[in-house]
């Protein structure tokens, strides 16, 4: 039985959680179930510790932000701005900044007598970002949610080749109480565009957030080890590490174990490629499951199947050796997880952190990259650059008086932002119309000399 069991009302609520008909509620372990599966549509900001106003005078609860994936600008990437044509393939790129639509939620939690609950509202005023300007099976079509990663990872444990669990997963059926088939649940999940790709990606990610090394492509063949070779791992993303794969399924991955060991055949050869698969099936389950020991009875069938190789090939096989083999897998998986460690740990060191991004960022640098732009136009640019790195940054520090202090910061220095920053307004909207004055009167001056 494969790991995708879904509600038959799957596509109804994924339909709400796309739509978000505001203003609605509901009980944050409903929520909270079917997140991973509409993950895919939306990008989740978190808020913590605020107090409630109005309606809700002094209640506390959490801030949640949710905008649309479709947001994201992609023009400020530098994999979109300059193409790579010595690529072995071209991805299709998707055009960015095409929806607006985004939602908040108040989550209420610890409130005595009504349970933990979210409460979508509106995120401002403007019409235009209550609706989104594409289709659910859009947001389907560019990214496939977790939930349906996590069932992919979690059948790859099983011994699975990729196809053979994108088949699986493609045979699945909802039914209704009747026993009546209500259509595919992939596609009722949001896998209507998955392919083997997706499951083959799912598998590595699952391996490489465990510190799992691949094994080798071809005949002869050493492990990559290095970190900048072309199949070395790449770095883990958080929403596919292994300890949440018990989280979205309700599966602990450490229990699953391959069902397709011991497998044999007359031919010599069928029968060799039976024990390599049989090995790098319980390789990559080992490392999907973070786990290092082998129970008895899941090995016994594999050695069963050697013992009876060995006995049928006239050649020479030292049975020690592949023994020895086997019973290396905790040292390797040790020296790839501490491998892994090192390189992410390398990673953080070089790549700056988006706090250190904030702390870079003055008018001054702007200017200096933008010589073409006025002065006025490079405020505004250090304005919306502001705007973008303050939603990366940790909840505690995504304040008006946080933004306010940079803003000062930033502009110190300036000749055109003197007089909005020696005497800057409480108010942050006040301090940025201030500030856009003092530029304004500052070019006309320079206009009249």
């Amino acid at each position: 039985m494969t790991s995708l069991q879904i509600p038959p009302d799957t596509w109804k609520i994924r339909n709400l959680l796309f739509e978000m008909p505001v203003p609605f509620s509901m009980r944050a372990d409903v929520f909270e179930t079917f997140l991973p599966l509409v993950d895919n549509i939306w990008t989740r900001y978190d808020d913590l510790n605020k107090i409630g106003r109005g309606v809700d005078n002094k209640i506390p609860y959490d801030a949640v932000h949710l905008t649309c994936r479709f947001a994201r600008k992609l023009e400020n990437e530098a994999s979109y701005r300059i193409p790579n044509p010595q690529a072995k393939r071209q991805c299709r790129r998707r055009e960015g900044g095409t929806c607006s639509c985004k939602v908040k939620a108040k989550y209420f939690h610890g409130i005595k007598g009504k349970p933990d609950h979210y409460r979508f509202e509106h995120a401002n005023e403007k019409e235009d970002n209550w609706v989104h300007t594409h289709t659910i099976d859009d947001s389907d079509g560019i990214k496939i949610n977790s939930y349906l990663r996590a069932v992919a990872a979690i059948e790859s444990a099983k011994g699975y080749m990729p196809a053979e669990v994108y088949k699986n997963m493609r045979s699945v059926q909802l039914m209704n109480e009747d026993g009546n088939s209500l259509g595919d649940a992939l596609d009722a999940a949001g896998g209507k565009f998955m392919t083997r790709s997706h499951v083959n990606n799912a598998k590595l990610s699952a391996l490489s957030a465990n510190g799992a090394l691949f094994l080798p492509t071809k005949p002869g063949a050493l492990l990559k080890e290095d970190p900048d070779s072309k199949n070395s791992l790449k770095r883990p993303n958080p929403e596919d590490r292994v300890e949440r794969l018990a989280g979205i399924l309700s599966v602990d991955p450490s229990t699953v174990w391959p069902d397709t060991l011991g497998k044999t055949a007359e031919d010599t050869d069928e029968h060799a490629k039976h024990i390599k698969n049989d090995i790098r099936g319980l390789v990559e389950s080992i490392a999907i499951g973070g786990r290092t020991e082998v129970p008895k009875h899941v090995l016994m069938p594999l050695l069963n199947s050697m013992a009876e190789y060995m006995d049928k090939t006239t050649e020479a096989v030292d049975g020690k050796l592949l023994l020895a083999g086997i019973l290396q897998i905790e040292d390797k998986a040790a020296a790839g997880a501490a491998k892994r460690e090192s390189i992410v740990a390398k990673r953080k060191l070089a790549k700056p952190t988006n706090l250190d991004k904030w702390n870079s960022i003055t008018l001054d640098t702007l200017t200096a990259k933008h010589p073409d732009k006025s002065t006025g136009e490079v405020v505004q640019l250090l304005i919306n650059n502001l705007r973008e790195l303050q939603y990366r940054l940790p909840p505690n520090l995504r304040t008006a008086d946080f933004f306010h202090n940079k803003v000062v910061t930033a502009c110190q220095g300036s000749p055109a932002c003197r007089y909005a920053v020696s005497d800057p307004p409480a108010d942050l909207g006040q301090l940025l119309n201030k500030l856009q004055s003092s530029v304004t009167a500052y070019e006309k001056e320079q206009q009249e000399l």
